[in-house]
């Protein structure tokens, strides 16, 4: 992968993919302290490690995951990213400790396919 490739928007004003009507500002609300009064932050991460932390809230693991994953959506994505969209960070949502939502298992499926050993993750907290 071409290492300048960094498919994901460090603001909301860089998202230039809106192709999912699912895809909510909920990640820079609770970076910038405006989702609730919740805390937040951006953490590093591989993509492995979010597609797993964010499978175990579907309940699925390993394998189970990736089955679940439109690889449609996951080529259209990574084809948008070479050509140059940007993309929010995927989010995970923890309450009392556990996770109970998470966007992006598609884009972090996306970063590993194009070689991101690294990706920006909001982890948003009640």
């Amino acid at each position: 992968m071409n290492k300048r490739i960094y498919p994901f928007a460090r603001n909301l004003g860089e998202v230039t993919d809106s192709s999912d009507n699912f895809l909510d500002p909920r990640q820079y609300r609770a970076l910038d302290n405006d989702y609730y009064g919740k805390e937040a932050k951006l953490v590093k991460m591989t993509p492995e490690e979010y597609i797993n932390r964010a499978g175990s809230d579907v309940g699925y693991k390993d394998e189970g995951v990736r089955s679940s994953v439109n690889r449609n959506r996951v080529e259209y994505y990574k084809e948008r990213a070479m050509e140059g969209d940007m993309f929010p960070y995927p989010w995970l949502e923890y309450k009392s400790g556990k996770l109970k939502g998470h966007d992006g298992r598609h884009r972090a499926m996306m970063a590993k396919e194009l070689g991101l050993e690294e990706l920006d993750v909001v982890e948003i907290y009640d």
